[in-house]
């Protein structure tokens, strides 16, 4: 999932970020920076060295029928100044196949700062039929999960559940979060971390370097949300070399989109999408009438006056009792819409919240806890300091939110005085101009869409594909984020497009897909 810029995905990101999914009442709006000036001197030689691939025990669990091999990539943390190695975990899992292509899959896990080793059998059952023929490769990324260092920061998680159950009011959760924020930050700048090498353009070159040192002539890469980004900044940077046979971009974070001016627009067309289809659909028209009316009127009302909703954190195994605000419930929408299990049963909820009912959303808070244990707050926010927050600007901002609803633009403004707060403290270097151009290449693509996709929308794909000479896109209807890991026919057709990258896969599939409301 991409780290949400605009608001906390429900209480899914109440353990990493307390101050976005519980603030109410009205933004003082954040003053944006000027972007920062890009150096214009000529670049030094980078020197040279060497990445290598060591053998080791995996560090996660592994299903006993699978061949898995593990080891670790040892890279620079920073390629100009080649002293300090970082290490990064590396599973290998061998394909299905005695006669198995040699060209394999590398699998670009989201977030930033999602762990893929985390998700390690799940992931594999949801790839398999990639595994019938090639190799499939999944890693930590750099800061990430089992890969070392990582940028995890226990103490934002500790610092908002310690806090929880109060109903603290803005400033209060933007201390508390600040606090725990330079913590972590100087604590791992003890460690002698430099926070500001920790971005995509290095994420990519680990991977080209994980590419030579595992001796593979050419590869094909699988990126969701912004492994889409890592993905695109490898075909930039080593997509001339030849050794990139295809790509799929799957819920697709091109550079050029800016996730925190850019993002509230695609949560509010998802929500468009969401009534209008509600209105148009008979039967749940006639069970949740006037739905877009009600759920704004009830984001006020809960933010005039926030219900209690029991949470089980599935990690700590504790239970909380949190003050669950209309900011709050914009957020657990927008999570929600993630999952088309989840999508059908939003106007449900929302009667159920209406009415002082709350276990769908109960539900869904309980399962977000064990989403965010193999998240690494330190690297999303090292990502979104360098490569986001340098190229937003003010105009777009009030270009963007003339036309919103006004809930929306509330949390939107929380949210960025948030990410600015945080890159404060963090205090990384800005990216150059070239993290926010799109990207050029002629690589065989795959795109993939789902309509309801709140922070990956389908113009995200438009906008990507304009640049992509040989890219077949498509959209789903009735599908959120992670079109491949929602449906099997974005898995059946990843797989076909793998198979032959210079031929549309066969679509045939999509028009099976069904999707409506539980009204009863």
């Amino acid at each position: 999932m991409i780290r949400a810029h605009l608001v906390c995905i429900a209480f899914s990101l109440i353990l990493l970020g307390a101050a976005c999914s519980t603030m109410s009442g009205e933004p003082t709006p954040a003053s944006v920076p000027e972007p920062m000036p890009i150096p214009t001197t000529a670049p030094t030689a980078t020197p040279m060295y060497t990445p290598v691939f060591e053998s080791a025990e995996c560090q996660f669990s592994t299903p006993s029928d699978s061949e898995v091999e593990c080891g670790y990539l040892i890279v620079p943390e920073d390629r100009s100044n080649p002293e300090r190695m970082i290490r990064l975990h590396v599973a290998i899992l061998s394909s299905q196949s005695s006669d198995a292509e040699p060209d394999p899959v590398v699998y670009l896990e989201g977030g930033p700062g999602g762990s893929a080793l985390a998700n390690f059998e799940w992931l594999i059952r949801t790839f398999s039929g990639l595994l019938e023929n090639r190799d499939l490769i999944l890693f930590d990324q750099r800061g990430v999960g089992y890969s070392e260092p990582s940028l995890d920061c226990p103490e934002i998680v500790e610092a908002s559940l310690a806090n929880l159950e109060s109903n603290l009011n803005d400033d209060e959760w933007l201390r508390i979060d600040s606090d725990a924020r330079q913590v972590c930050h100087n604590r791992l700048i003890a460690e002698g971390i430099d926070l500001s090498a920790y971005n995509s353009a290095a994420s990519a070159a680990d991977l080209d370097d994980l590419r030579r040192a595992l001796g593979y002539d050419v590869w094909n890469l699988l990126g969701i949300s912004y492994g889409t980004r890592l993905a695109l900044t490898a075909m930039r940077d080593f997509g001339e070399t030849g050794t990139i046979r295809s790509v799929i971009l799957d819920s697709v974070f091109p550079p050029q989109i800016n996730g925190i001016s850019d993002g509230i627009v695609g949560i509010d067309s998802a929500f468009d999408l969401l009534f209008e289809r509600c209105e148009n659909n008979e039967s749940c028209n006639a069970a949740y009438p006037d739905l877009e009316t009600r759920f704004y009127k009830l984001v006020d009302d809960l933010n005039e006056e926030p219900m209690t909703v029991p949470i089980a954190n599935r990690i700590n195994l504790k239970s909380y009792r949190a003050p669950f605000t209309g900011d709050d419930l914009i957020s657990a929408v927008m999570g929600m819409m993630y999952s088309h299990s989840l999508i059908i049963n939003i106007p449900k909820m929302l009667t159920q919240i209406e009415q002082g009912y709350s276990s769908i959303l109960v539900n869904f808070l309980a399962d977000s806890t064990v989403v965010n244990a193999s998240v690494s707050e330190g690297m999303a926010t090292s990502v979104t300091c360098v490569e986001e927050i340098p190229f937003l600007k003010q105009v777009d901002l009030d270009a963007v939110n003339e036309n919103l609803p006004v809930q929306l633009v509330i949390v939107a403004e929380k949210a960025m005085t948030l990410e600015l707060a945080s890159c404060a403290v963090w205090d990384v270097d800005s990216a150059e101009s070239i993290e926010d151009e799109p990207v050029v290449s002629d690589v065989h693509t795959l795109i993939l869409a789902g309509d309801y996709d709140p922070v990956t929308p389908p113009a995200y794909a438009q906008a990507a594909a304009e640049t992509l000479e040989n890219a077949y896109t498509f959209i789903f209807e009735g599908i959120g984020h992670g079109v491949t890991i929602s449906t099997r026919c974005g898995a059946e057709m990843a797989k076909a497009f793998v198979d032959t990258p210079d031929t549309a896969p066969d679509a045939d599939c999509m028009d099976r897909l069904i999707f409506g409301f539980v009204t009863q």
